[in-house]
């Protein structure tokens, strides 16, 4: 069958005209660049540096992003090469069309910041050149060119200078050059060379966005933001990269593009994290096309300047780069890069990898080693979705590639697959990167100068003080770590760690010693211990930075760390791998050389590990785990080490879902599925942000969480600096430093109000319910599962006194602050508002024990799932059907209408306080805040001492501190923003953490939260925007959001 077809008008430079390109309704604007490249015979290896400009915009299209149906394009080339003389090396038709496109830009003065009349000698010149080559390539007289010469020369010159006298100076020049005989190709090269002498910055995009201002010492930070300049301009001689100018201080800034690692994008903000800085430099535009055109001209310098597999931006990827990885295949990195790969990673028979064809579409190469250092390479054609490999008997037809790959007989008789990884660094891929450049050197005069930065040389005897009696052994015996005092001159000194080689030990490992320190001592990065130098004689040692908190992991079991920090060390952590990463160093120590760090591909050859980036990414997955254990060791669960199939540590209670599921279980797959450490960097970012949860804090309970047990003796290889700073250390004894700028976050916090987490299963079977009514059973309590404003949550059994044969599952809530008479107030009226209520959509409560009021239980029934926010985080909103999502909005709004009835006022409704069933059906829970109402229908709350969640508060309630049925609706609107966006946390101000009088500013001011991206219009106009209006008696009952929902769901199908 025909598929119907949508074609686009594209203009392009090489005919000067418009080129009607057919293809899918549905086709990205990368698809169709390619197939542009494919029609003007552009080879693979350059497709990626075009891009699709609107006509009359200045923005590109994002490469995912499809075209609009009638509108007009320009096919453009976007991205600049450092040198551009040197396209014609890499592609005679880029180059041919680079020209085309040069001159169309001169000609209709479209070449930024191009002073025309400074340099009207130059352009005048570039106009005989460009008749000149007309004379060359088409064999036209002087004469002719003479009767046309007015579309050679730029409007703007026309304008200035009279039609004669262009005229005479032309023909004055066309007959001396007539005489000249050069080379197309040299004549072009002319031309381009001098567009880049009298206009640098061609090709620099230019953007307008705002950002908050600058910080200035000893003066308050201004609240609001101020307008910039953004340019990108990755080889500007002085500030390269993203230029950013700020007009009121009249000042440029700069990020390289080395430096960036990652871009969040929420509406229109944008937020560019960088290697070096914690903090993320925000820019907010006017208009998503702006947004998308400056995030996407980013994202594809670094793909082409310093990572080609990775996506700076999750938000708008590669559509190429996606089918590449699916089918685990290389770019166009050459064959000669691929020769390289097989030998450096393994060099044996049967390994192989796959990689595009840098000069036709449709080709892949099989690269595969015979033997060690023996490689052939095999063609393999796409064409009526089937791939011919081509042999020695003609074309063989496979469903895919990895079976094409498969059926070359090698000697091994086996197959291992090398896939793309972000760390090749071919220059085939890199086709923007500068090549390093050896700066001048200066004649040194000092040798203080000559130290200044650099590893240093000391002597033991006269430089350094040691404590002998804190020497412990390291590696088996090989090394030995020793605490002492590095004497800086003669009124200071600091703090280092020594690793010593051991004399006895010299021999056979003095030569690895030193290449380790000589690597160790060209590493410069903040989440890197530092090298301060080493020694050569009585030691022979590195000396290093000094980790004065002792190891990691015992650190975090005896000191309360907040969730926050746990987040920022795996953070850092990450940032170490990455940094090693690109400087192709492989740590194999990040904990110990144990079984649950080392992948189980080497579990029968340690050694081989040492060699392998893969290692340390299987390394990280178990050190995140023990980090969210809190230093408990995953020796204990050492048999899920030791199967074939891929490990699974349990959850660790305070690791966020969506870490564990996407991140850390995603580091103990097989090798080439395992996570990119650069890639996750962003994906750690947005877990953060998701797991904060706005509160105003104005109680504080001090409470610490004892968790010593498990700790391994063997894993004392992550430690903790004494101002709070996080440190790995290195294989063979240097160490890796992974730092937190966030100290505030290790100390012993309060045990605040969290989200109840009741994990488990309600069970429907039939129990006598009359042993709850004479009190005549007995608890039987199984594990923590999760703790609320003033209560810890527990699972557990219900059995009579006489008879254990019939248990119930339970959920018991203790409350954990008998010391708080109104603490111990507000319990005891949960419990007496909960017993009374009886509905499907609200969380049953069996009984209230208060007969010891130091341990006051409220047993209720156990939900199984999770909590409504966890449970829409573990799934992809997109594919969750809208008619799922009403009917949660309908249990929600059942409930809430029940309590309506019975005159009670929640007051912190939220997907945090809903769980889910095994039926998937919902239950609203955490009556901690639940009040009966007074004759008049609202509550005052006169208690301020206390945690509360004022996202989801109502306007009345943030002034006045009055709750009510209507401020209930408030929340529930704001609880349909969490189920429609799939658990996202509901900011106002995205990346700003509000006070409360804030927050009430900008409500009263008529701001909110904006639609979910795939939330249907009608729902967010119709269901929740309502729920949101400013005068309360406006907003509708849950009667009548009922009844909207109802009138909704037959629009998207409902379930039967």
């Amino acid at each position: 069958t025909n598929k119907k077809m949508a074609s686009s008008e594209i203009f392009l430079y090489n005919i000067n005209e418009y080129a009607t390109i057919d293809h899918c309704p549905t086709a990205t604007c990368e698809a169709v660049c390619n197939l542009v490249c494919r029609k003007l015979k552009v080879q693979p290896i350059v497709e990626l540096l075009f891009g699709l400009r609107p006509c009359g915009s200045r923005n590109f299209v994002a490469p995912c992003q499809p075209l609009v149906a009638k509108q007009k394009y320009e096919f453009r080339i976007r991205y600049k090469l450092p040198d551009v003389t040197k396209l014609k090396d890499l592609d005679k038709e880029l180059f041919k069309y680079y020209f085309s496109q040069v001159k169309h830009d001169l000609l209709e003065n479209k070449i930024p910041h191009l002073q025309y009349e400074e340099h009207s000698r130059k352009i005048m010149g570039l106009v005989l050149t460009d008749m000149y080559l007309e004379m060359v390539q088409n064999k036209v007289s002087p004469q002719e060119l003479m009767g046309r010469y007015k579309r050679y020369v730029p409007k703007v010159i026309m304008k200035k200078y009279t039609m004669l006298f262009v005229k005479r100076a032309i023909k004055k020049e066309l007959d001396m050059i007539e005489k000249f005989d050069h080379d197309p190709f040299y004549i072009i090269q002319s031309y381009i060379s001098e567009i880049s002498n009298i206009a640098p910055e061609y090709l620099t995009e230019e953007y307008s966005a705002s950002t908050p201002y600058l910080r200035e010492r000893d003066q308050t930070p201004k609240r609001n933001s101020c307008p910039v300049t953004l340019r990108i301009s990755p080889y500007h001689a002085d500030q390269p990269g993203l230029r950013v100018h700020y007009a009121y201080k009249n000042m440029w800034h700069n990020i390289t593009i080395e430096n960036m690692s990652g871009i969040e994008m929420h509406n229109l903000e944008v937020r560019i994290i960088t290697q070096n800085e914690r903090e993320k430099f925000v820019l907010t535009f006017k208009d998503r096309d702006s947004m998308e055109s400056f995030v996407s001209c980013l994202s594809g310098y670094y793909r082409l300047m310093v990572k080609w597999s990775v996506n700076l931006c999750a938000g708008y990827p590669s559509p190429s780069l996606q089918e590449l990885e699916k089918m685990r295949c290389h770019g166009p990195i050459g064959k000669e890069f691929a020769y390289k790969k097989i030998q450096l990673n393994s060099n044996e028979s049967g390994s192989f990898l796959v990689r595009t064809s840098e000069e036709q579409y449709d080709v892949y190469f099989i690269d595969i080693a015979f033997q060690k250092d023996d490689f052939r390479t095999f063609t393999v054609t796409y064409r009526d979705g089937k791939f011919y490999l081509l042999n020695a008997n003609g074309e063989t037809a496979f469903a895919n590639l990895l079976d094409a790959a498969k059926s070359i007989n090698v000697p091994s008789e086996k197959h291992v697959r090398l896939t793309l990884s972000e760390y090749d660094k071919s220059s085939k891929l890199l086709l923007c990167r500068c090549s390093p450049e050896r700066a001048d050197l200066t004649l040194v005069k000092e040798v203080a100068e000559m130290r200044q930065g650099k590893a240093l040389l000391i002597n033991a005897q006269r430089e350094l003080q040691l404590d002998e009696s804190t020497e412990v052994d390291r590696e088996g015996g090989v090394l030995s770590r020793m605490h002492g005092y590095f004497i800086v001159n003669e009124k200071s000194k600091v703090k280092v760690s020594l690793n010593i080689l051991k004399p006895s030990k010299r021999d056979f490992n003095l030569e690895a010693f030193m290449h380790m320190a000589d690597k160790w001592s060209s590493l410069n990065s903040p989440d890197l211990m530092k090298m301060y130098g080493f020694t050569l004689y009585q030691p022979i040692a590195m000396v290093m930075e000094s980790t004065g908190m002792g190891p990691l992991n015992k650190y975090l079991s005896r000191v309360t760390v907040t969730v926050s920090a746990l987040l920022d060390i795996v953070y850092s952590l990450l940032k170490a791998i990455v940094y090693l990463q690109d400087h192709n160093m492989v740590h194999n120590n990040i904990r110990c050389a144990s079984i649950p760090w080392i992948p189980q591909e080497y579990h029968k050859g340690l050694d081989l590990s040492r060699y392998d980036l893969q290692t340390d990414i299987w390394a990280c997955a178990t050190t995140m785990w023990e980090i969210f254990s809190r230093g408990a060791s995953p020796l204990s669960y050492i048999s899920c080490f030791k199967n074939d199939q891929p490990p699974r540590l349990p959850k660790p209670k305070l690791c966020p879902d969506q870490l564990y599921d996407e991140i850390m279980c995603q580091g103990w797959v097989e090798r080439e599925l395992r996570f990119k450490p650069q890639s996750v960097l962003i994906k750690l970012h947005c877990i953060k942000q998701k797991s904060n949860i706005v509160y105003t804090d104005v109680e504080t309970v001090s409470t610490t969480e004892s968790q010593a047990s498990g700790i391994s003796a063997e894993t004392e290889e992550v430690s903790l600096h004494q101002n709070g700073d996080h440190s790995i250390p290195s294989s063979g004894g240097s160490d890796l430093s992974i730092n937190s700028d966030r100290h505030n976050g290790l100390v012993k916090t309060p045990n605040g109000l969290h989200p109840t987490h009741w994990l488990g299963r309600s069970d429907d079977g039939f129990f006598p319910k009359n042993i709850f009514k004479e009190k005549d059973y007995e608890i039987l309590y199984q594990g923590q599962i999760g703790c609320g404003n003033y209560g810890n949550v527990f699972r557990g059994e219900v059995h009579e006194v006489n008879d254990s044969t019939h248990r119930l599952k339970v959920a018991i809530k203790v409350l954990n602050i008998p010391q708080n008479a109104s603490g111990m107030v507000d319990f005891e009226n949960e419990c007496k508002i909960m017993k009374k209520l009886n509905h499907p959509n609200i969380v049953q409560i069996f009984d209230c024990r208060t007969e010891n009021p130091n341990n006051v239980e409220i047993v209720m029934e156990y939900v199984e799932k999770s909590s409504l926010d966890n449970y829409l985080k573990m799934r992809e909103i997109a594919k969750v059907k809208t008619a799922e999502l009403l009917r949660f909005a309908k249990d929600i709004a059942s409930g809430m209408e029940y309590l309506q009835l019975q005159k009670i006022v929640h007051r912190d409704l939220a997907a945090r306080n809903v769980l889910v069933d095994r039926n998937e059906r919902l239950k609203i829970s955490d009556f901690g805040l639940a009040r009966f109402v007074n004759i008049d229908g609202y509550y005052t709350c006169r208690d301020l001492d206390k945690k509360v969640p004022i996202t989801w508060y109502a306007p009345e309630t943030l002034s006045q501190m009055i709750y009510t049925v209507h401020s209930d609706v408030w929340s529930y609107g704001v609880t349909l923003y969490e189920i429609f966006s799939g658990g996202m946390d509901p900011c106002l101000l995205k990346g700003e953490q509000l006070s409360a009088d804030s927050l009430l500013k900008l409500l009263n001011d008529g701001v909110r939260l904006q639609r979910p991206p795939y939330c249907p219009r009608n729902i967010y106009e119709k269901l929740m925007l309502p729920c949101w209006a400013q005068r309360k008696t406006l907003r509708p009952t849950f009667t009548t959001i009922l009844d909207t929902i109802d009138k909704l769901t037959p629009e998207y199908g409902e379930e039967v």
